[in-house]
């Protein structure tokens, strides 16, 4: 029996206790009454203890995985378009290539007999330059001596210790390897109350252009700490002998005079100081300076 019929029939019996009297009845507080197939499905839910599921929502899908799983999908067809492609080349027989249609490489004969023969060891310079450059230094003349305080042991002048010889030695340093410094190597001497100082100074092949540079820039310095222009050194390309006329001070109260030569070898630069307590004559400088290019 449904609900519905259940409040009807008490409805009834409650007319036929009092005959004869016009009673109005008031429904019963409580939840409206369904439908027969809902109450019926209500019924059933609440009989096997299952309730309503509620509906299901559908996801959104953000644009940024749409795009992900396009991207994915391109990568995928991709990979299988390639995949699918080099399967079918694969079974495909191998094409012969065309023959050359060009000559087979060939020399004139003038270009290989016009060829200089190799020098011998001993007239080839890069075999000596190449050599223990401290050994190509001049020797120190009879009756000098040593510096007091030498700037190297062994002879070896390290990119340090050569730039510190310079009134800026960071940007010495700096210049000496961008520029291709390869090594150097020095001899000092007195002679009397003369000191006499000779570096060499030698760069890498690629780099032998900068070994005129050097020359160029020292010599260039030369005229205003020696005083006055330099006498060429003959058989020298741009070698030049300075004397010095200029006085400069020690810091002590004392005034000394410096003379400079230059010159290139190769990717060799010759440099010469003579400094003393009286003015250097160019030809001082020029003796050293030859005497040192006889050697390389």
């Amino acid at each position: 029996m449904s609900t519905h019929d259940t409040h009807a029939d008490a409805t009834a019996d409650a007319m036929a206790t009092a005959p004869g009297e016009d009673v109005t009845t008031t429904p019963e507080p409580g939840p409206a009454t369904l439908p027969p197939q809902q109450v019926e499905q209500a019924e059933q839910a609440e009989q096997t203890g299952q309730a309503e599921r509620p509906v299901k929502v559908r996801r959104r899908w953000s644009r940024g995985r749409i795009a992900l799983l396009v991207a994915g999908a391109v990568v995928l067809g991709a990979l299988g378009g390639g995949g699918i492609g080099y399967a079918i080349q694969a079974q495909r027989p191998p094409t012969p290539l065309p023959p050359l249609a060009g000559d087979a490489l060939h020399y004139p004969l003038a270009h290989a007999t016009a060829s200089p023969a190799p020098l011998p060891a001993d007239q080839d310079d890069a075999v000596r330059t190449d050599g223990d450059l401290p050994s190509l230094l001049v020797s120190a003349p009879a009756g000098s001596r040593p510096w007091e305080q030498p700037d190297t042991p062994d002879g070896w002048l390290s990119p340090a210790a050569f730039a510190l010889q310079y009134k800026e030695p960071a940007t010495e340093f700096r210049w000496l390897l961008q520029d291709g410094f390869r090594r150097a190597a020095e001899a000092e001497w007195m002679q009397g109350d003369t000191s006499y100082q000779i570096v060499l100074l030698q760069f890498q092949k690629q780099d032998e252009a900068n070994a005129t540079k050097e020359v160029s820039d020292q010599e260039g310095y030369a005229k205003t700490s020696c005083g006055g222009d330099g006498v060429a050194v003959p058989g020298t390309e741009n070698g030049q002998a300075f004397a010095g006329t200029t006085g400069h001070s020690d810091g002590g109260g004392n005034t000394y005079y410096q003379g400079r030569g230059f010159a290139r070898h190769g990717d060799i630069v010759v440099e010469v100081y003579v400094a003393g307590g009286s003015q250097i004559s160019s030809q001082s400088v020029m003796s050293v300076l030859q005497n040192q290019l006889e050697r390389l």
